[in-house]
């Protein structure tokens, strides 16, 4: 028996993203960036508090233990969407840990997606990343979380929200994941 797939949307005005969690394994299985020291050009050696990761990837497939077990994914749409949506609500302090304790201490300052492979993220070193792949940098201004953010017991973003829910087959699952490294193709290509 083959493992159902799911594409979670935003397409309704009923559905909404609530918070991004700070977990300890995202299910989109990219961690954070931490970026604990000033750049050696300032005098300072006070932490900057910002973390920068990815919030949403598009096509990748995320298990769940939902309906009896099945994977979910994001379109490049919907990632899209939900970034744009989620500053346009004011939700840039909207953050949870471990999708249980909601925190004020968190703020947004950078939120981007992925169009090219010269994006911010890939100087970053966030490589293999796909375009329509949403980023953020956050600014933690509480000193015991952000300690739990350089002990690794926080390493990456993890979506709540409320989405449509469409039952899709496999078969146009691989056609996407067929398009996307054609695209990948083409992007390297042009430069």
């Amino acid at each position: 028996m083959e493992d159902k797939i799911y594409e979670l949307k935003l397409t309704e005005a009923e559905e909404w993203i609530d918070n991004i969690s700070l977990v300890a394994e995202p299910a989109i299985e990219v961690d954070f960036m931490a970026f604990a020291k000033e750049r050696p050009f300032k005098f300072s050696d006070e932490d900057k508090h910002i973390i920068t990761g990815a919030v949403m990837i598009p096509d990748k497939k995320m298990w769940r233990n939902d309906f009896g077990g099945c994977y979910v994914y994001f379109s490049a749409d919907t990632c899209n969407k939900a970034a744009q949506r989620w500053l346009m609500d004011g939700k840039n302090r909207s953050f949870s840990v471990h999708h249980n304790e909601e925190v004020k201490s968190v703020s947004v300052v950078e939120s981007w997606v992925k169009v090219s492979e010269q994006d911010k993220s890939t100087a970053l070193g966030f490589t293999n990343i796909p375009n329509g792949t949403w980023f953020i940098s956050a600014k933690v201004e509480d000193e015991e979380l952000w300690q739990a953010i350089k002990s690794g017991e926080v390493n990456g973003f993890s979506i709540e929200g409320v989405f449509s829910i469409v039952e899709t087959d496999e078969e146009s699952s691989i056609i996407r994941e067929a398009e996307d490294y054609l695209s990948k193709i083409r992007d390297v290509n042009v430069q």
